[in-house]
């Protein structure tokens, strides 16, 4: 937990936006909650993206992104470049792909991938990988802000 209290303009809204995977955190840490910051014991990529976790799709080996700076910091993994937009999200002219899925015995997609541009760049990393993807809705893909998916004991993972 942190101190910082959220509210719904930027940087306001995204101190606890930071995309966390075992032994990587990318984030902008001029934003980031200074005690969830203090109590990451893993690699820290710093970057200018405030909305690091919406945009940043972890899959098994690597991540999907459509953020160049997040895409250019990376450099211990597998990683794709995806084209900006395509995915829903209100209020705002596009979501970003961590926000409209989340990874963890596969993909799940809030939408149909198989509309997005570049479902075939996608679909090949994830292929070479031997990852899978299920599709939770036929609808556009759409951001509602990252699937979170939590053991029976109430813990993230």
């Amino acid at each position: 937990s942190g101190k910082s209290i959220l509210d719904d303009k930027y940087p306001n809204d995204s101190f606890y936006n930071a995309a966390i995977k075992e032994n990587i955190a990318i984030h902008n840490f001029k934003i980031t909650d200074e005690e969830v910051l203090s109590n990451i014991n893993v690699e820290k990529i710093n970057v200018k993206q405030g909305y690091s976790k919406c945009n940043t799709l972890f899959t098994k080996t690597g991540i999907i992104t459509s953020d160049k700076g997040i895409y250019k910091k990376i450099k211990n993994m597998r990683k794709l470049l995806i084209s900006p937009g395509y995915i829903d999200l209100e209020g705002y002219d596009y979501g970003f792909v961590g926000g409209a899925s989340g990874y963890f015995d596969k993909i799940y997609f809030l939408g149909n991938i198989y509309n997005h541009p570049d479902f075939e760049k996608i679909n090949r990393f994830l292929k070479e990988e031997d990852t899978d993807f299920e599709i939770l809705s036929e609808d556009n893909l759409k951001d509602y802000g990252s699937l979170i998916f939590i053991n029976t004991k109430g813990e993230i993972i």
